[in-house]
């Protein structure tokens, strides 16, 4: 079952598959439920294994991959934290010096990766889960934070048309 739930207008749903109340959850043909999008993506390329896997399954690649996609996820998660601190909290309540330290670490993780980007993919020659998930990190700050990405990045922006380009990844973009 692939259903568009939302967090703040699905709880009840999201509850009966993940106590936690979050998304992403995954039940397998099994009908075991996985939960935490790393623990997702780690069970899938187990099953694709180590010809399709989008993260080596060991040795030095994965490190290489794995160090990449922690910077993406982390500048990820201080993106929705600002977003959050922004617009969801009361106008008397937002603390300004916080979105800004969190916007700052969103560019420290950017800045990296755009250094890191030396081809046409951020690590061992093809794309990997640091590819889909910084593809996913632009996408978006396009969309909550567009400030901090405009005339910068330009080639993370080249590997996002990539990643977007293909089908099974460009037909899951964000939409605000």
């Amino acid at each position: 079952e692939n259903l568009p739930y939302a967090t703040n207008t699905h709880a009840a749903e999201i509850a009966r598959y993940n106590p936690l109340g979050r998304i992403p959850a995954l039940v397998t043909d099994a009908g075991e439920v996985i939960v935490d999008s790393a623990v997702i993506l780690d069970w899938l390329d187990h099953q694709v294994g180590p010809g399709r896997s989008l993260t080596p399954l060991a040795g030095p690649e994965r490190l290489a991959v794995t160090r990449l996609l922690a910077l993406a996820v982390g500048a990820a998660e201080r993106l929705v934290q600002a977003f959050y601190e922004e617009r969801r909290r009361p106008d008397e309540k937002v603390w300004p010096e916080q979105v800004e330290k969190l916007h700052a670490q969103v560019r420290g993780g950017l800045d990296t990766l755009e250094a890191a980007l030396g081809g046409e993919w951020l690590a061992i020659g093809r794309m990997t889960q640091a590819d889909v998930t910084t593809t996913c990190l632009l996408d978006s700050v396009k969309h909550l934070a567009p400030a901090l990405a405009q005339d910068r990045y330009s080639r993370l922006k080249g590997l996002r048309d990539r990643v977007d380009a293909i089908p099974a990844v460009g037909a899951t973009k964000f939409k605000a």
